[in-house]
């Protein structure tokens, strides 16, 4: 490889080497939380983007194993490798921080956060929160410390339209740019003409339910009691609800009222 650049995420660094010239600035438009390595780090992994080569061999490598395909080099052509990038972070990132496959805003300094897996109407409940003056944290990583409060993690909020690509809508939000705590978790999927009438969650039931949604589940089994109480801390304060839901506008109003 000709190039390489050197970044850090939530303390993890990664060496990216390539076969074309990269800077900072673009490694920071496919992924958030990014600042430059020391340069007297050695890197937690290596990870080689490839491109100048046939469309079948071009893609992402670590441990010389193709870990996702490329089409070039503009940044939707590259999503499948940011996301891999981000499970590598996550993967080293374990335990200090959980990486949770979750919503989540802020109202007033205060973090509602709803798990989710791909396809149950986090975005769409993301966005309706933030048109009611919300702050933006994540619409599909929550990233969790090691004192249980979700730190931003600003990705460019992602919408499904009806067909198989995504609008990813620009940047109006107000971005909370602070860990905060979290004061209450929604366990919600959208249902067509279901109505948002909430129940209250037993905490144990949701820490078990929460494991599913962590971006790399084989933590449990690395780190038990460092995961199982990073969960249990997470779940100990906050109002916790549970139940389909209809329109995303129910489910704020009912926040609103509550907080």
């Amino acid at each position: 490889m000709d190039h390489s650049i050197n970044f850090e995420s939530f303390g993890v660094s990664i060496e990216l080497q390539s076969d074309v010239k990269l800077d900072l600035e673009f490694v920071k438009s496919l992924l958030p939380c990014i600042e430059e390595s020391a340069a007297d780090r050695d890197p937690d992994a290596i990870v080689s983007l490839v491109t100048d080569v046939p469309q079948a061999d071009r893609g992402l490598f670590f441990d010389n194993e193709r870990v996702a395909e490329i089409r070039g080099l503009e940044i939707p052509d590259l999503q499948g490798a940011a996301s891999k990038l981000q499970l590598l972070i996550a993967l080293h990132a374990a335990p200090t921080y959980l990486f949770l496959h979750a919503g989540a805003v802020t109202l007033g300094r205060k973090a509602v956060l709803f798990p989710g897996s791909t396809h149950s109407g986090k975005s769409t409940l993301t966005r309706a929160f933030l048109d009611s003056g919300a702050r933006y944290l994540s619409d599909d990583c929550a990233v969790i410390g090691e004192d249980g409060r979700v730190h931003p993690y600003p990705v460019p909020l992602k919408l499904r339209t009806n067909g198989p690509s995504e609008h990813r809508a620009g940047d109006p939000y107000s971005v909370e740019d602070k860990p905060c705590e979290i004061a209450m978790i929604i366990s919600t999927a959208y249902s067509e003409g279901a109505k948002w009438d909430p129940e209250e969650q037993e905490r144990g039931d949701l820490v078990w339910s929460m494991l599913s949604h962590l971006f790399w589940p084989e933590i449990v089994r690395k780190h038990p009691e460092e995961t199982f109480g990073r969960l249990k801390l997470i779940v100990e304060r906050p109002l916790l609800l549970k139940g389909p839901r209809g329109e995303a506008d129910e489910v704020v109003k009912e926040v609103l009222a509550r907080l």
